[in-house]
């Protein structure tokens, strides 16, 4: 029991440090109007809440009601909390592992953390059995967004937009220490529930991979090309997108669990967000070997083809110097 609870500890000791490290690595990075980046390009916007916000937590109801005669009730609960959760702190880092739209999937994940103070309780009624009952405090929803995401987001940016050569000089190391927690936490996540995952029914588990698949391929097709911003890599919003929209935040997801269902919940909902790094870590990859595989195509097509690819590159994975874009 000891040897569980130490780990228990050391999961949430190590999320804590990592996801505060990303987001202050994020906020380092980018100024204040590359993070409102996605606020100029409403027909993303819609798309993208639309992706996370609407389809995820419907598709994700559909599914359950389906499986409910073949699974645990407490398991169709832990997914349904998940999938009212929008707006996981450690999306940025696996977007940027992906070759993604790292600016998209920060500026995304701050309007989601700053809407699931209404959107989140909302879903959440819509969604669990007994909505009605289900206890939702706004104001530990608005703490557990503010502590581990916007604060550590405000800190970085503040620093880029006040004492940009503080945040040059504090941006490598802080970098370097989030590479290094975030695949220490993956590990750590996977091996701590391990057991837990192995005592879930098979049934349970397809029903789970079912939810996160769909929701990955609905975030994939709405992040495809938009004819009327020709900056944007599709591969690289489509990425993005799909990653925010199957990743829920398991921080909320745990709160209400805690409050308001027993154990079995809680391990279902433990099982949910491991199931998550399974099921991206492979589209991680697939999507980062499509984008080399792509930019070699087009190295014979001429200098120019060649220059337009490398640009467009650099700038869905920084943008630091277009600061005036559209």
């Amino acid at each position: 029991m000891s040897t569980e609870i130490s780990i228990g500890q050391l999961i949430s000791v190590l999320t804590y440090l990592t996801v505060i490290m990303i987001m202050l690595n994020a906020g380092l990075k980018f100024t204040i109007r590359q993070f409102t980046w996605l606020w100029r390009r409403p027909r993303l916007l819609a798309r993208s809440l639309l992706s996370v916000d609407v389809l995820a937590p419907t598709v994700a109801l559909a599914i359950v009601l389906m499986m409910l005669g073949f699974i645990p009730r407490e398991v169709g609960i832990g997914i349904l909390v998940m999938a009212a959760a929008p707006g996981a702190p450690l999306v940025p880092k696996i977007v940027q592992q992906a070759a993604g739209n790292t600016l998209y999937a920060v500026s995304l994940m701050g309007i989601l953390s700053i809407f699931a103070v209404v959107t989140f309780p909302v879903t959440a009624y819509l969604v669990l059995p007994g909505g009605e009952d289900v206890q939702i405090d706004p104001v530990e929803v608005v703490r557990v967004i503010l502590v581990n995401q916007l604060l550590p987001l405000s800190a970085g940016l503040a620093a880029r937009h006040f004492w940009p050569t503080l945040a040059d000089d504090l941006a490598g190391p802080v970098s370097k220490i989030s590479g290094y927690l975030f695949p220490a936490l993956i590990i750590v996540i996977i091996l701590g529930n391990l057991n837990t995952m192995l005592s879930f029914a098979p049934i349970s588990i397809g029903v789970m991979l079912a939810v996160l698949l769909v929701t990955l391929a609905i975030g994939h097709w709405l992040g495809g090309p938009d004819k009327r911003d020709k900056e944007m890599n599709p591969l690289s919003t489509r990425s993005a997108l799909a990653i925010m929209t199957s990743f829920r935040n398991s921080a909320l997801a745990l709160l209400i669990a805690n409050i308001n269902f027993g154990a079995e919940v809680i391990a279902a909902v433990t099982v949910y967000g491991v199931l998550t790094f399974a099921v991206t870590i492979p589209y991680v990859s697939y999507m980062k070997k499509k984008q080399v595989v792509e930019a070699k195509q087009d190295l014979p097509a001429g200098g120019r083809d060649k220059t337009t690819q490398s640009d467009t590159a650099k700038k869905d994975s920084s943008r630091r110097t277009d600061t005036d874009a559209a």
